[in-house]
């Protein structure tokens, strides 16, 4: 954030606190129609209620392209922060060459995969605090921000 802001300076922090007010309120609305409605326990049941079948399959399509991209853009910044820690970094196995950010990219898939066959998620949110911390001490290396 803090370089986020020196580069779009205070307008951009600004549009940041309006587009997060904007959300809030989306939540409350969200929250008001499944108070409303008992039946509604997920984002497709809201799609179901407000365009029915279409709108649930269109509901779950938007939901799994953005776990998707997520996921793409998280392995692309590993790939991209580990390229910086360790540059010329690659391995040959036989006659194929992997270098760099696809290697990084590589191993963070492989070590991250069997997070998604947990039983009990509730498991995943220690993994979550460690993420945000190693991200966020690799943020501040990165960008110079310390």
């Amino acid at each position: 954030m803090p370089y986020a802001v020196s580069q779009g300076g205070w307008l951009s922090f600004t549009l940041v606190f309006v587009i997060v007010s904007i959300f809030c309120y989306t939540g409350h609305l969200i929250q008001q129609r499944m108070d409303a409605d008992p039946s509604i326990n997920s984002y497709g049941d809201i799609g179901a209620a407000a365009f029915g079948y279409k709108g649930r399959g269109a509901v779950a399509f938007i939901m799994y392209i953005e776990m998707y991209l997520t996921a793409v853009s998280f392995l692309i910044m590993e790939g991209d922060i580990l390229d910086k820690f360790f540059p010329n970094t690659s391995i040959e196995p036989g006659s194929l060459t992997i270098k760099e950010k696809q290697l990084f990219i590589l191993v963070a898939a492989l070590i991250i995969s069997p997070t998604t066959w947990l039983r009990d998620l509730s498991i995943l949110a220690y993994f979550s605090a460690a993420g945000f911390s190693h991200h966020l001490s690799c943020s501040v290396l990165y960008y110079g921000l310390a």
